[in-house]
């Protein structure tokens, strides 16, 4: 219900023309499964908020997600030369042209939330901290400096994890539910759902993938952590006060078994810490 507002929606923030028009609807377009944006929506929906309301923050978030990938992708970093069953933006278009798109869309991602016109000041305000600390040293730019370093027993593992995928789902569900102008207390109890739910998330991607914690971990450690964090995300979703089948739904989507990709695998270094892309 949400793929064609999303996908016009970001269709209409790129540039006009020019060469970063064209890399930045490569790196978006056919994008994943839009999780992320996906699950804001369904908080805001289910907190009470209109989908119009919603609709440029989700795409602002997943604008932060692709530019995450553009530059994971990068050789200084993970060195992937495939991402979504096509040549990474780094080998499709010039590396300073890819690298300037991330920054793009990073940028983009703000000024989106600053000017969303359905939201009040303060409303955008809140969103723009939660994404900046999400993407942040306490976030995504945080745990990738883990993974250049490279993790090497379960706290560091969790916390690169915590870093690269959960933060963002749990940005994901406290957006959506500051739109819907929800309490502290139920922003603060969404956040420790998508926390989980992430974490959760990023163990079902090693396990398909054979990397990041499995390597690390073992199979077994790595399986009983996915299902108590798993469970712990569902435990927490049931004391929201709302109708959240929607993001019960989406959340239930994500544990499936999925099989590993060889394109993906063989393009990726030894490093162990790959987040999940989708």
């Amino acid at each position: 219900m949400f793929h064609e507002p999303l996908e016009t929606g970001l269709q209409a923030l790129l540039p006009a023309d020019g060469i970063l028009r064209e890399a930045s609807h490569y790196a978006l377009f056919p994008g994943g499964k839009r999780l992320r944006p996906k699950l804001l929506l369904a908080s805001a929906l289910s907190c009470g908020a209109e989908i119009a309301q919603a609709i440029d923050p989700a795409c602002a978030l997943e604008l932060v997600h692709t530019y995450s990938l553009i530059h994971d992708d990068l050789p200084c970093m993970d060195d992937d030369a495939m991402r979504r069953g096509k040549p990474s933006l780094h080998k499709a278009f010039p590396e300073g042209i890819a690298l300037l798109t991330g920054d793009l869309l990073l940028t983009l991602a703000f000024e989106t939330l600053a000017n969303a016109p359905l939201l009040g000041e303060k409303t955008k305000i809140d969103l723009i901290s939660l994404v900046a600390k999400a993407a942040g040293s306490c976030g995504m730019v945080g745990g990738q400096a883990i993974d250049l370093l490279g993790a090497s027993d379960e706290k560091g593992v969790i916390a690169m994890h915590r870093g690269k995928t959960a933060a963002l789902f749990a940005a994901a569900l406290q957006c959506g539910a500051r739109i819907a102008e929800c309490d502290k207390e139920i922003v603060a109890l969404f956040g420790e759902i998508g926390e989980k739910i992430g974490l959760a998330f990023q163990m079902e991607d090693d396990l398909a993938d054979g990397e990041g914690a499995l390597l690390i971990l073992g199979r077994e450690e790595v399986e009983a952590k996915k299902v108590g964090w798993q469970q712990d995300g569902f435990k927490l979703l049931s004391q929201v006060p709302f109708d959240t089948t929607l993001v019960k739904n989406l959340l239930q989507g994500l544990f499936v078994t999925r099989k590993k990709n060889p394109a993906k695998s063989a393009s990726r270094t030894q490093r162990s810490g790959q987040s999940a892309e989708n």
